[in-house]
């Protein structure tokens, strides 16, 4: 099996799975997915995840699962004696995050980062056992048929020939759009303007999906498409919701009034830098990585009751501590920040959809149809019935 075959196995996971992944050759990373790594190791030392780690030698028959000193969980897959896989890291149950926080806390060289390490735990995925036992078997059914011998894997190769080698053969590949719709999502995500938009023109560069018989209203469908994939990378990145979609919006309804090619390509890039700078000014901001996942948590569950003590546990602090926080940061108490966010969720119901106005209140756990037109009426100035037949206007905050 050749390197590039090797390597869009290895996405293909990556993507599927949600982890990160990397390959090694005697020891060095030589492929990266995403290239942008992240790790306690790493933030904390600067070290390769793989140097805390101890597989054991000759292991050729299965998957190894690790854990490294700050509590993250890798799975180690050898391919031959000096070529490795490794994907990961991931955390365990949310019981024992604690514990390994504290843990990370121990080992820290500088008190400073500690908002940027409960940033990172926040950002690793949560397997339970079920999930690594199923995960290696996928890795060893996938990668078993892909051993060779050392001479024949690598032949007689520097790193830097390597990089350069799969670089030159993923250009040529011939990427699914899905591949790079998560390129440019995760580069959005992360407010990193450059990459997305390489991603994006690489993402134009194909033959654009047929979604109606006008090409005009197919392009503009295609559009479509991509401004939700956008809104919903900048949320993943820590933009409120309210604020993703009300972009969102405002980029549909003008692309719904351009008429040509051109103007619509300018507006889909104007649309990628809109979104990842939302992310950007976010990072920028003084709203700490406490709150933000607070806010993330909050916009995640919106339809589920939601308490302080359930929210503060994603977050790993004192309920106390972050009501106390959040109220000093936003100047908005949690409890009127979900009502306000609900609100703001109400109202994509009521202008797209023709649910029942009690059943949206339901949905979103206010106590009776009454109970959500008196506080809907507190945001928006009108009652939800009023919302939803003047809902196409364009008076309607």
């Amino acid at each position: 099996m050749s390197t590039s075959n090797l390597i869009q196995s290895l996405r293909q996971l990556s993507y599927a799975c949600q982890i990160q992944a990397g390959l090694y050759h005697q020891g060095e990373l030589v492929y990266a997915i995403p290239e942008v790594r992240r790790s306690a190791s790493l933030l904390l030392h600067g070290r390769d995840p793989l140097t805390a780690l101890s597989p054991l030698p000759g292991l050729w028959d299965s998957a190894q699962t690790l854990q490294n000193p700050q509590g993250e969980q890798y799975l180690y897959y050898a391919l031959n004696a000096s070529s490795a896989l490794l994907l990961g890291p991931w955390m365990t149950k949310p019981s024992e995050d604690q514990r390994l926080l504290r843990l990370a806390r121990q080992l820290m060289d500088d008190p400073a980062v500690e908002a940027q390490l409960l940033d990172h735990y926040h950002s690793l995925p949560q397997l339970d056992a079920d999930n690594v036992f199923y995960l290696a078997q996928l890795v060893v059914r996938l990668f078993e048929g892909q051993r060779q011998d050392d001479t024949d894997y690598f032949p007689d190769v520097r790193k830097l020939y390597l990089m350069n080698s799969i670089q030159n053969q993923m250009t040529m590949f011939r990427h699914p759009p899905f591949f790079l719709e998560q390129e440019l999502g995760h580069a959005i995500q992360h407010g990193n303007q450059h990459k997305a938009l390489d991603a994006l023109s690489e993402i134009n560069r194909l033959t654009r999906a047929t979604l109606a018989h006008d090409p005009l209203r197919s392009l503009k469908n295609s559009l479509i498409g991509s401004c939700a994939l956008c809104s919903r990378a900048a949320i993943a990145g820590g933009v409120e919701a309210g604020e993703a979609f009300t972009l969102a919006d405002s980029f549909i309804q003008t692309l719904e009034e351009l008429n040509n090619v051109t103007s619509l390509a300018a507006l889909e890039e104007d649309m990628v830098i809109r979104f990842t700078a939302q992310v950007a000014a976010l990072r920028d901001s003084q709203v700490s990585s406490i709150v933000r996942g607070a806010m993330r948590y909050i916009d995640e569950h919106l339809s589920d009751k939601l308490r302080v003590s359930a929210i503060a546990k994603q977050v790993y602090v004192h309920p106390d501590y972050l009501s106390a926080r959040f109220k000093q940061e936003t100047g908005e108490g949690i409890s009127r920040y979900i009502q306000r966010r609900r609100v703001q969720e109400a109202c994509r119901f009521l202008r797209y959809s023709a649910y029942p106005i009690a059943q949206i209140a339901g949905y979103y756990q206010f106590s009776s149809q009454s109970a959500f037109t008196k506080v809907f009426k507190q945001y928006q100035g009108l009652t939800p019935r009023q919302y939803r037949e003047w809902g196409t206007a364009s008076t309607i905050p």
